[in-house]
């Protein structure tokens, strides 16, 4: 059922919001709709992933947009007990049912889900660090 509403979600608000955007690494000003900040991360085997994060009004990062392998990725915010998370329908092979980025406490994480809910997963990505 959840997956069924990220569809809408995704093609009604995050395409919008990044059609609008003219830079991924825009300066934050006052009266900006949409500010985006790009992280470069570095993960355990030496694997690099950036991570670009929209707000949308002022508000926390509402979505992400993961440039990993040569592809793109946009994510929703999803719920999380602890951090950031987000989720995505799309994955990097058809098995993949999406994939969700996961912050918290100064790392992340990237996973594909790999059944019928939001609890099997298969990591990607782990120790992913952003490098300053």
């Amino acid at each position: 059922m959840i997956r069924g509403l990220l569809v809408p979600v995704f093609t009604g608000l995050v395409l919008p919001v990044l059609a609008s955007c003219t830079s991924s690494a825009a300066t934050p000003s006052r009266g900006d709709a949409i500010v985006s900040r790009s992280v470069e991360y570095l993960c355990t085997n030496d694997q690099r992933i950036r991570a670009t994060y929209l707000e949308y009004h002022g508000g926390s990062a509402t979505f992400v947009v993961l440039h990993w392998n040569g592809n793109d990725y946009g994510l929703a915010r999803a719920a999380s007990a602890s951090g950031a998370r987000y989720a995505g329908l799309y994955g990097p092979t058809p098995a993949d049912d999406g994939l969700q980025w996961w912050e918290a406490k100064g790392e992340a994480r990237l996973d594909a889900f790999t059944g019928r809910d939001f609890t099997d997963t298969r990591p990607l990505l782990t120790g992913c660090k952003p490098q300053l």
